[in-house]
């Protein structure tokens, strides 16, 4: 049986080691968050860069569109939009 000393040692350094394992959990947990913030910016960057590319492209369609074509050209241009804007967070 231990004695009361040896309990209390062995509480300290059972204490000790949730420490540094705590320690351990907020120093990956700043991390993480960190990577998945980083991720996020490179995902909007990525949709932001689409839109720049795409957008104009689609604009000189609509303006060259005539008619009926003109009509086909626009809802496909809302619809692209409608889903951009579901991108962005």
């Amino acid at each position: 049986m231990k004695t009361e000393s040896e309990c209390i040692k062995s509480q300290a350094s059972e204490l000790k080691e949730w420490r540094v394992q705590t320690d351990l959990l907020v120093t990956v947990k700043g991390n993480t968050s960190a990577a998945n913030e980083e991720l996020m910016y490179a995902l909007e960057l990525d949709v932001l860069t689409v839109k720049q590319y795409t957008v104009p492209e689609r604009m000189k369609k609509l303006e060259e569109a005539s008619g009926d074509s003109r009509g086909t050209v626009k809802e496909s241009a809302d619809e692209d939009w409608k889903g951009w804007g579901m991108l962005i967070y």
